[in-house]
């Protein structure tokens, strides 16, 4: 029996696994008529001991804000008219598959299977395994067949 998927979450990073994450997503959101949200949340976990803590953080939410502006013209070009952006600060791996998946009453949430390099997965841990098993939803993880 086939799911009907109302409310996507797509967790997206930049790398190129979430932008194959994102894909996956719109194609979802297109064949169930569902909304799409796309979040992505800024470590502060990892950058909050940076002396230039403020400049840094200015800097990356410019840049987020362009790239979350692009992926939200991308869900519109494919389709999907109910979109909704988030972008916050704080630990991915709790606030993604508790607050904010639940906050958007999300049904499945979409990620790629790692934006870390391998050294950083060894030393804190996937982001997406932490959504994996934290989530209350489905969550499909998409793999970048490149």
């Amino acid at each position: 029996m086939p799911v009907n998927y109302k409310n996507i979450l797509v967790a997206l990073d930049g790398s190129k696994e979430s932008e194959v994450a994102l894909n996956e997503g719109i194609n979802i959101a297109y064949e169930n008529n569902a909304s799409l949200t796309l979040v992505t949340v800024i470590d502060t976990t990892r950058v909050a001991k940076a002396k230039k803590y403020k400049e840094l953080l200015t800097k990356n939410l410019e840049e987020i804000n362009k790239r979350m502006d692009y992926y939200r013209r991308q869900a519109n070009f494919g389709g999907i008219q109910n979109v909704e952006v988030i972008i916050e600060k704080g630990s991915p791996k709790k606030l993604i598959p508790n607050e904010i998946a639940e906050r958007v009453n999300a049904d499945l949430i979409i990620c790629g299977a790692t934006g870390l390099t391998p050294a950083e997965q060894i030393f804190l841990g996937s982001v997406t395994q932490h959504i994996v098993t934290a989530a209350k939803c489905d969550v499909l993880v998409v793999r970048n067949k490149e």
